[in-house]
């Protein structure tokens, strides 16, 4: 009977059911849309790498010793021995430039990432086990010098079979003639952004003079046999200087910024939850005052306070199947945004969407212990009520809260967010605060919300007119709901803060960073190998140089204290340009380091740490860290730690004196400054006077525009999740509002025959929703303070990264300026149903209600 009961009160009221299922289907889609970022981008681009392995099941790459390629038959004898697996298939991947495009080439931001147009050189006599679909012509042959390029590539090119594509490349130019293209719906031609080609391994290696020498050898494992027992077996019996990963292991490659945001996205996510719990607190609040006659006639009836009870918690129990099921839905809809979003700044492929069971699971019982939680209060509240008090219409289910449970819950959540957690308890802490903080600012604002009267009457009086008044006083009348709503506004404007507050300070780090890296006139690469002498040729040749400083980039095996050895960035450099005397570079050290140890640099076998190497490993200025060489693991001091961004954080800056113990080979890039020249003439003559360089030059101002403009599209898709929480809040205003007239509709029935007009009647109800917003503006610009603070210091306990929150002015501007916005929207629909009612059905419906 109370099923039955429950099921018709929902669709009797169908708009308020509708709304409260909206807000627990957004909080959960806000938390799965959140959460599945670093998910979703790993998924991809696994999946690209997965694609492009084709049959292979296991793959041996280089170990992180500097090199790209290894020697492929000592490889091969070791695996002879496994009899796990059945067959091998050898690749070599070589990245060169079109010499069309060698002229215009710009290589990619950071040093040391290859760039250009991608040859994969395959077994091509094996066209069964290759990961390739051919849409026309052939593979290419040993000895043909053909080459097959996907599809994509073809048609954007222009290019038809039998036709010529001349290469430069580190080892000289070479060319290969067209045989075939590839379909573009998976494997190697998904592979850099369609800018690929297939051709026979042996006359790639020869081309390149990488004979015998192959980029990762794939593995085809016996049917049944378990592909992680092999692997672990192969990591006992392989030297270090092999890497066996699984293909979807290469896509591995969540940089620092995607971590930051993926931590402050968790956080955002419990926000958000709590945003869409007040929605729904709020409704069910409402609905106990709306419902107060019809629980004094049940309880008339013989209803017991339990099965009252019990009828708030059907509801809550149906709403919530409702909500998760929509929720998910709708959470799958944002993810996918997102991902998309990101692919496109990134430039990977959208295959596949990765919604983790584990955090679908955690999202839905949020979401149901939410609305449990939301709808236990106001029941409790209508199921203790005397049927004639009910009757008399005094029932407030918003009480029950004192001001000081709301100022301790406050205190706690802004105490908690000030604290420092061990690392594996930051998201957690932090999202606990946070909740706490913005539960704590619902249950407080009731009792702003007298002194607020005091401040904004004078000024709605005068803006309003005398309907201000009533607004007024309605909003003291109902301001254990209004407070609520007030907590869903500060909410979704703390979140703008917060998240613009996180946004801007992690730009400033990398700007500050990029303005004492970055120093330079002019930053050049080239399409083929620098000359061994490039530096002293420059010095002689032009003496009005005043700086040139050498970069190379090199991956490394480090094996921190007591873990296992993993890869990290080494950034060689020339001492000269951090020498305080008479460089023009600049370490940002951190607090605590040694900064005057720029002797020891010079000396080489030294390095600088990155703070997210100190954080993770407890590296200190002083100690030692191993890093694996061509001479075989060696110790190397540590002289200081320093802020840095390369490859996720996890970075060694050296001396371009240890080069030799890093793989050799030229730099990847030169840093010049001239005076007396203006930078770009002198770029023109140096293009002029090394043509067979085919130099990439890049100019200061250019170079620092083109890494922020990266790092500002990157959060692109963090900042329109702000829309959400402010479409939520306005939800929140909008449900208030409509609530609280549906209780006042005998009052607004004589108010309206006593010669109330409409558009007063608007004014009224435009007031209670202006002093709603503004207060919880006010509140959220507080709260999205803390907010900043617990979101950024939960990022950087998980990245290492250095970043303190920053607030431009402009960020309170759209904060406060959105205030009245949303203010006006979420009250005009309410509004407008109040002004156009008439007095007669209004009182009919105070009557039936």
């Amino acid at each position: 009977m109370l099923l039955s009961y429950t099921l018709k009160n929902l669709l009797r009221h169908f708009w308020r059911t509708l709304a409260t299922v909206l807000g627990v289907a957004v909080g959960i889609a806000a938390v799965l849309g959140t959460v599945t970022v670093g998910d979703n981008i790993n998924a991809n681009l696994q999946s690209v790498f997965t694609a492009a392995s084709g049959k292979a099941e296991l793959i041996v790459a280089p170990g992180a010793s500097g090199r790209a390629v290894i020697e492929a038959q000592p490889v091969l004898d070791l695996l002879k021995r496994e009899n796990q697996i059945q067959q091998t298939l050898q690749t070599l991947e070589y990245y060169a430039v079109l010499k069309s495009d060698a002229p215009e080439y710009t290589r990619p931001i950071v040093p040391g990432v290859q760039g250009g147009f991608l040859i994969s050189g395959q077994e091509t006599e094996r066209p069964e086990d290759l990961p390739v679909k051919l849409a026309s012509g052939t593979l290419p042959s040993k000895g043909s010098y053909g080459i097959a390029v996907s599809q994509s590539f073809a048609a954007q090119q222009k290019l038809k079979l039998g036709d010529t594509l001349n290469f430069v490349a580190p080892t000289g130019l070479f060319s290969f003639t067209i045989t075939g293209t590839l379909k573009t719906d998976g494997g190697i031609s998904s592979l850099n952004a369609g800018q690929v080609g297939v051709t026979s391994l042996q006359d790639l290696q020869e081309r390149t003079y990488l004979q015998g020498r192959v980029s990762y050898v794939g593995l085809m494992l016996v049917p049944r046999s378990n592909a992680e027992d092999v692997r672990l077996q192969l990591e006992k019996n392989l030297p270090e200087t092999f890497n066996v990963l699984y293909p979807a292991g290469r896509g591995q490659v969540s940089n620092g910024l995607v971590q930051t945001v993926q931590s402050g996205l968790e956080v955002l996510a419990a926000t958000l939850m709590a945003l869409a719990g007040f929605l729904a607190y709020n409704t069910f609040a409402a609905s106990v005052v709306e419902r107060h006659r019809e629980f004094a006639l049940l309880r008339t009836l013989g209803f017991t306070r339990r099965q009252v009870l019990n009828i708030s918690f059907l509801e809550a129990a149906i709403i919530s199947v409702l909500g998760v099921l929509v929720g998910v839905g709708l959470g799958v809809l944002i993810a996918a945004a997102i991902t998309a979003f990101n692919a496109y700044l990134l430039e990977f492929p959208f295959t596949t969407l990765e919604l983790p069971w584990n955090k679908v699971l955690t999202a839905s019982l949020v979401g149901t212990l939410t609305t449990f939680a939301a709808a236990s209060g106001p029941a409790r509240a209508a199921s203790g009520v005397a049927p004639m008090v009910a009757a008399r219409g005094t029932v407030d289910a918003g009480k029950g809260f004192p001001l000081l449970v709301g100022v301790l819950v406050l205190g706690t959540g802004l105490v908690l967010s000030v604290l420092h957690y061990p690392r594996n308890w930051t998201l957690t802490a932090a999202s606990f605060s946070m909740a706490l903080t913005f539960v704590g600012i619902a249950l407080v604002s009731p009792a702003l919300l007298f002194p607020a009267r005091k401040i904004f009457e004078p000024v709605l009086v005068r803006l309003m007119g005398i309907p201000a008044r009533l607004g007024l006083g309605s909003v003291l009348r109902s301001r254990a709901r209004n407070g609520v709503a007030i907590g869903a506004v500060a909410l979704g404007i703390g979140l703008t803060v917060g998240v613009g507050g996180m946004v801007s300070g992690i730009n400033q780090s990398i700007e500050d960073w990029v303005e004492t890296t970055i120093i330079g006139d002019m930053f050049i690469a080239a399409a083929t190998p620098f000359p061994a002498d490039f530096k002293t040729q420059l010095k002689t040749k032009y003496p009005d140089l005043t700086e040139v400083s050498a970069v190379g980039v090199r991956i490394a095996r480090y094996e921190p204290p007591e873990q296992r050895a993993r890869n990290a960035s080494i950034v060689l450099t020339d001492p000269e340009r951090y020498d305080p005397s008479k460089g023009a570079g600049k370490l940002q050290f951190i607090s605590g380091s040694l900064e005057s140890t720029i002797q020891d640099f010079y000396k080489g076998r030294a390095v600088y740490a990155s703070g997210t190497i100190a954080d993770r490993y407890n590296v200190k200025p002083g100690s030692t860290v191993k890093l694996r060489t061509t001479e075989g693991w060696l110790d190397f001091r540590v002289l200081g730690i320093v802020i840095d961004y390369t490859s996720a954080g996890e970075t060694f800056i050296a001396s371009t004196k240890d080069l030799k113990l890093f793989g050799g080979g030229s730099p990847e890039l030169y840093v010049l400054s001239v005076k007396n020249q203006d930078p770009r003439t002198f770029g023109q003559q140096l293009k002029k006077d090394f043509p067979g360089l085919y130099l990439d030059i890049q100019y200061n101002q250019e170079y620092k525009k083109a890494i922020l403009d990266t790092t500002s599209r990157f959060f692109g898709s963090t900042n329109s999740l702000l829309v959400l929480a402010v479409v939520i809040a306005a939800l929140g205003v909008a449900n208030t509002l409509g609530m609280n007239l549906s209780e006042r509709m005998h009052e607004m029935a004589v108010l309206r025959a006593l010669g109330l007009r409409r558009s007063e009647l608007m004014r009224s109800v435009f007031t209670e929703g202006i002093v709603v917003v503004v207060l919880g503006t006010l509140l959220g610009v507080l709260g999205g303070i803390a907010l900043s603070q617990v979101i950024t210091a939960s990022s950087n306990s998980l990245t290492g990264y250095r970043v303190e929150p920053v607030y431009p002015l402009d960020l309170f501007l759209i904060a406060l300026l959105a205030s009245p916005v949303v203010g006006i929207l979420a009250a005009f629909l309410p509004a407008r149903r109040a002004a156009n009612i008439h007095p007669a059905e209004a009182l009919r419906s105070s009557q039936e209600a």
